[in-house]
């Protein structure tokens, strides 16, 4: 199918936070898409902000031919299972070829050895490292096994010994641990929290650990604002565009 065909739209499907910012990374996601590729392309939420995915496709199925969405996500969480895929099937039943589900990105297979790259030039030098990572809260088991076995792979693959992970909300805990397992004056703090865009709960947990190691941590930047994986989630989505009747 060609880019530029304009009986298309891609739906950018996120999570949504009440931070600005989230909504206006999305939408400069949005607007490099439609830019470079010449293609209609607009967001939508499955909470918090609007339009919401539902309300988005009640009011593209008619008009458009084919609608394309992809979940900004990346684990396979409630969200996931209940709200896209329901969703979908419930448009789907009478329009089972207008709406196509691109497969979204993967944590192990995609994420990790990019951001393992990314993060081993950062810390080429650097010894006595303590990696923390978080994520937003699931009720599905699976999505902290993921973050467990994430965290386990990257520690690994940075050579890094200590490692803890946790779910956003649960800082104070996790940093209780650490100050009773280790002298954290002779440790640097990295936080690696796994978020894709610059939304409420990074900056939440981002300030708490700041406020509390004070210069002796790094704290990673949202996936999206690195530049592999920024480049990784725009070219998943234009080749699968590319291969869609």
């Amino acid at each position: 199918m060609s880019l530029r065909n304009k009986d298309s739209i891609i739906l950018l499907c996120s999570h949504g936070s009440r931070a600005p910012s989230h909504s206006e990374s999305l939408e400069i996601l949005r607007n490099k898409i439609n830019k470079d590729y010449k293609f209609k392309v607009t967001v939508c939420y499955l909470e918090r902000n609007e339009p919401s995915l539902e309300r988005s496709i009640q009011s593209n199925i008619k008009i458009y031919n084919k609608i394309i969405i992809f979940p900004l996500l990346i684990f396979e969480g409630i969200h996931f299972v209940n709200d896209i895929k329901l969703l979908i099937k419930k448009f789907g039943e009478r329009n089972s070829k207008k709406i196509v589900l691109v497969k979204k990105i993967s944590l192990m297979d995609e994420i990790l050895p990019l951001t393992s790259q990314t993060f081993k030039e950062m810390f080429s030098n650097k010894k006595n490292l303590i990696l923390v990572t978080c994520s937003s809260f699931s009720k599905k088991k699976s999505v902290i096994s993921d973050l467990e076995k994430y965290t386990k792979l990257l520690a690994e693959k940075l050579d890094i010994k200590s490692f803890y992970f946790h779910f956003s909300g649960d800082e104070k805990n996790v940093i209780e641990r650490i100050k009773n397992d280790y002298n954290v004056k002779n440790y640097s703090i990295f936080f690696h929290p796994l978020f894709l865009f610059k939304g409420y709960l990074y900056q939440k947990s981002s300030t708490i650990f700041t406020d509390t190691f004070k210069s002796d941590i790094t704290i990673a930047d949202p996936l999206m604002s690195q530049t592999k994986i920024y480049n990784l989630v725009v070219n998943k989505l234009i080749n699968w565009v590319q291969t869609i009747d």
